[in-house]
């Protein structure tokens, strides 16, 4: 809080007021850093001038011409509007007058800075002439208002200067040349002073009593305080001129004051004149010290430190809260910046508050921060696994609690979520049976357990602590195999093993375990010694199995692949039936022929999709590549077979298809003469054995599109044949 204090100064003694000298300042720079000390008035009372002070200061005025030689320097206070006529006169030691200049500028609110607003604008009045005496005129002054006044002893002869009123309505404030101050501890003057309660602070009246022209030691004063205009202190006859008042509550306060020679018996002290003035104790903010903040976290939680400004300030949004970590902080003004969102442990903060309203008094108070700890582990729990090829399986989700409840295992309590919006907001979407639970998304899922304190609660939310952790759960496939249903041992015509059977479960040996056993299931006692890797070899019929162990996971998911191993003959030898077919006028049939025979062979005519049948129908002229092969991989034999024919029309228009007719197969003839006629018998053309065959044409010239007729005579055997047939061209 602030006590606000007029400087009052008067002391009387026989009904004389005691009046002392004023000074002013040697620079402006001075005048503007200790302005209280250099106020002056029209008193006529003289004060010593300035002599060798030649001014580096240099000021914009509408006179001066030249360095200022004695500068001193004032200020004026109006004590009453209105116009004022001032007279200032400048005489030596020796009482000749001498020449004296000024400036005045004004008027200003205050006097901070004062010295860079003096310039030609402010400027009410200046003279620099050579006279001794300066008429000085300042037209409509208002009460209150301050104006700086520089005299300069432009003649640097030592001697008094004095100003004094000659006119106008208006007057300057002459109270600081009572003989009565009121000063601190410190001794000095106050105008205002500022502090905040519970403190307290001293009013010191102190009276100015060095003129006093008899002996000091016989002055006596009475001092009388009062606090709202009662009376709190009273000291009569007192042989000091200082007068302490301690004060620690707010109010309204006044001194009154006289003084008088306790050797004169002329003095009535009842008669004496009596002086008062008056100060103001303002009251700092009242507060109420707030109750702990108590928030969740794990060492550390965050804290709304505004949260309790309401509770600080009784409501009173005026005052200024502000938060600190230390004393050091407060007392170098560093506030926690986030205190909306203050990440900390448990510790005690200070609190400072200020109504800027009201003279900023701080007040002080502390706020205590209460971590409470959040229930379970701050790790999430180990994945629950289970297997089942379904992807879908039945979970007993509460089978880690006592991990997760970590270093709280008691004063908590458990909810299951499979939404975690719904686990943050603690509603009843919960999972209602935990320890029956069949997972909703195939394979993989995370279920958010929300473990409640029964005991720990945020003060500001009335939340109790949680905390949320994933539980994972997984069903797992047994291992993705490739084992098939049969295998097949590879045996030639004398049932000698030409290839084992050869069984790849297609998974690797650090990834998975494996048993291979005789007979179905994988029976106990059935394990075949060594057989302990992805691949299993064997040369023996007979039903076997194999139990595949995932290793990757820790449920060891497995399966068994039950299998059936067989003998597959070889195929030794191949023919086609015919192995050269003429086909004029026969049906053109193949049969492959193979021994050993076996249901296990299929077979192929010229890389024709393989069937199971060995006969081949419709068979075209031309050179064939009959094959046939182990369907399981037993081996694969091949051979020629050749068909002689002739293709029913040809298309002689350059597309190359069917450009050109002749006998097909002609390599299964020992001997042949191809004629083409026309229709009405007559030769067209003569196709020999390496011929390309006929393009349609007659002496280079296309023949029309029409039905001809052909005679081949050819030799199968050793036996000369004739066979005729007939064709259709088409363009």
């Amino acid at each position: 809080m602030k006590i606000l204090l007029r400087a009052i100064m008067p002391a009387f003694l026989l009904c004389s007021v005691w009046i002392f000298a004023q000074g002013g300042a040697s620079s402006c720079a001075e005048l503007q850093a200790n302005f209280q000390q250099y106020q002056s008035c029209a008193t006529s009372i003289p004060f010593t001038n300035s002599v060798n002070n030649t001014s580096a200061e240099n000021f914009d005025t509408s006179c001066i011409g030249e360095p200022l030689q004695g500068p001193t320097w004032f200020f004026m206070k109006i004590k009453t509007s209105g116009s004022i006529q001032l007279k200032i006169s400048q005489v030596s030691n020796n009482g000749n007058g001498t020449d004296v200049d000024f400036v005045l500028w004004g008027p200003f609110p205050n006097l901070n800075s004062i010295c860079g607003q003096l310039n030609q604008l402010r400027e009410i009045d200046c003279s620099w002439s050579a006279a001794a005496i300066e008429q000085v005129t300042l037209p409509n002054a208002v009460a209150g208002q301050l104006y700086v006044l520089l005299v300069d002893n432009y003649s640097n002869v030592p001697g008094e200067i004095t100003i004094t009123q000659t006119g106008g309505t208006g007057s300057s404030d002459c109270g600081f040349l009572s003989a009565v101050d009121i000063q601190d501890d410190m001794g000095n003057d106050i105008e205002q002073i500022s502090f905040c309660t519970p403190d307290t602070r001293n009013l010191v009246a102190t009276v100015e009593s060095d003129d006093f022209p008899g002996n000091a030691a016989d002055l006596r004063f009475n001092y009388k305080w009062y606090k709202d205009n009662v009376v709190v202190s009273t000291v009569t006859a007192s042989p000091s001129n200082s007068n302490i008042l301690n004060i620690s509550q707010s109010g309204t306060y006044r001194v009154e004051m006289s003084a008088y020679d306790s050797t004169d018996p002329a003095v009535v002290i009842d008669n004496l004149e009596v002086y008062t003035d008056e100060a103001i104790a303002i009251t700092s903010p009242v507060i109420t010290p707030p109750d702990p903040i108590r928030g969740c976290g794990n060492p550390d939680a965050v804290f709304n430190l505004t949260a309790r400004n309401s509770q600080i300030t009784n409501s009173n949004s005026a005052y200024s809260v502000t938060f600190y970590e230390s004393q050091n902080d407060m007392d170098n003004g560093i506030g926690i910046p986030n205190p909306n969102a203050y990440t900390s442990g448990s510790r005690t903060i200070l609190v400072r508050v200020v109504d800027p309203q009201n003279s900023s008094c701080p007040v002080t108070t502390s706020l205590t921060l209460e971590v409470r700890q959040l229930p379970g582990s701050a790790v999430n729990p180990e994945a629950i696994q289970y297997c089942d090829d379904s992807g879908y399986t039945v979970f007993d989700l509460t089978q880690h609690e006592e991990q997760m409840a970590g270093n709280t295992p008691s004063g908590i309590s458990f909810r299951y979520y499979i939404n975690l919006d719904d686990a943050e907001a603690n509603n009843d979407y919960n999972i209602p049976n935990p320890q029956a639970f069949k997972n909703t998304e195939k394979a993989h899922q995370v279920i958010y357990v929300r473990i409640n304190s029964t005991l720990n609660n945020d003060s500001e939310t009335g939340i109790y602590c949680y905390r949320i952790l994933e539980q994972e759960i997984y069903v797992r496939h047994s291992p993705f195999h490739k084992v098939r249903q049969f295998y097949y041992v590879c045996i030639d015509i004398d049932g000698n093993v030409v290839n084992p059977a050869l069984i790849d479960s297609g998974l690797s040996q650090g990834n998975y375990d494996f048993i291979w056993f005789n007979g179905f299931d994988a029976q106990a006692g059935n394990e075949i010694i060594g057989a302990n890797g992805p691949v299993f070899t064997t040369e023996h019929e007979g039903d076997y199995s194999v139990r595949i162990t995932d290793l990757a996971y820790p449920t060891l998911c497995q399966t068994v692949a039950n299998f059936t191993v067989r003998n597959s003959l070889v195929p030794f030898s191949l023919k086609g039936n015919p192995a050269e077919l003429v086909a004029f006028d026969t049906d053109n049939t193949i049969t492959a022929v193979v021994t050993p025979p076996s249901d296990d062979f299929e077979y192929s005519l010229d890389n024709t999709p393989w069937q199971q049948s060995n006969v081949f129908t419709d068979v075209k002229e031309g050179i064939y590549n009959l094959r046939v092969r182990n369907q399981y991989g037993c081996g694969e034999l091949s051979t020629m077979v050749v068909v002689a024919d002739y293709p029913r029309f040809f298309t002689p228009n350059g597309d190359g298809y069917n450009d050109y007719w002749n006998i097909g197969g002609r390599l299964a003839l020992d001997q042949s003469n191809v004629f083409v006629y026309d229709r009405f018998g007559k030769l067209i053309t003569e196709l020999t054995a390496n011929e390309t065959g006929w393009d349609g044409t007659y002496n280079g010239r296309p023949v029309p599109a029409d039905d001809y007729w052909f005679r081949i005579n050819y030799t199968v055997g050793g036996q000369a044949k004739e066979f005729l047939g007939h064709f259709s061209l088409k363009r």
